[in-house]
């Protein structure tokens, strides 16, 4: 039986796939520098997130950004189904991180901490 498969990165353009992060970002209550930062973006990107075509005209979002960030929301919304408990969990001190929120991890570790992340929630979604 074929299992599906959550890596977005194969599934959708990169311009839908930059609309969607970006929107994300917005969701998980992420503004401003900070959202260019965990989007691969330049720290002093005035056009985040009101922008979004200066974005993509600029090259978009790296495209493992993408697919980690995109995956990460899959699992979230699968564990979580409700879109209020999903979205917030990425700002909630989690104990798994010392305390830092996913988003804190994140900004911190930056694809590393997209691999943490989405690491912990393929834990919790298979067991």
């Amino acid at each position: 039986m074929p299992t599906e498969h959550t890596d977005h990165g194969s599934r959708q353009d990169p311009e839908k796939q930059s609309r969607l992060a970006i929107a994300l970002m917005s969701r998980w209550g992420i503004e401003g520098e900070q959202a260019a930062r965990i989007l691969g973006l330049a720290a002093n990107c005035d056009a985040l997130p009101k922008d979004t075509q200066k974005i993509l005209e600029a090259g978009g979002i790296p495209h493992a950004r993408l697919s980690h960030l995109l995956g990460i929301h899959a699992r979230l919304r699968q564990i979580y189904p409700q879109p209020d408990v999903c979205y917030a969990w990425m700002k909630k001190p989690n104990g798994a991180f010392e305390g830092l929120s996913p988003v804190e991890v994140i900004d911190r570790f930056e694809i590393r901490g997209m691999q943490m992340v989405r690491a912990y929630l393929d834990r919790a979604l298979h067991h």
